[in-house]
């Protein structure tokens, strides 16, 4: 290959689209609900297993990252959330000012 030609980077995985490791998470999740629901109907409760433990811990990690990564929906509701959070403390403070508050606001 001369030096003149671009080496070919490897492809970036998609943000929005969950990881082989994230899929194989949820499925084995899935599967320990359905099996939850039939004890369920059966009268019995199942106990938290230690390995469901650690599917959630691992649940939990994607969703943050998916949270904190552009592109995905998870961080858009994130973006929309905070902006929400934003307007209503605006609103808060431009309602209530703290000089002219007394019992006629309510």
């Amino acid at each position: 290959m001369g030096k003149s030609q671009k080496q070919r980077q490897p492809a970036k995985p998609d943000p929005a689209k969950p990881s082989a490791e994230e899929l194989k998470v949820r499925k084995r999740l899935g599967e320990i609900a359905s099996q939850r629901a039939v004890a369920e109907k059966q009268g019995r409760k199942l106990k938290v297993t230690q390995e469901e433990r650690e599917l959630r811990a691992k649940q939990g990690k994607f969703m943050r990252i998916r949270a904190n990564t552009p592109g995905t929906p998870e961080y858009l509701n994130r973006q929309r959330q905070r902006q929400a959070a934003k307007t209503d403390e605006a609103i808060w403070n431009s309602a209530h000012d703290p000089e002219t508050f007394n019992s006629d606001d309510w």
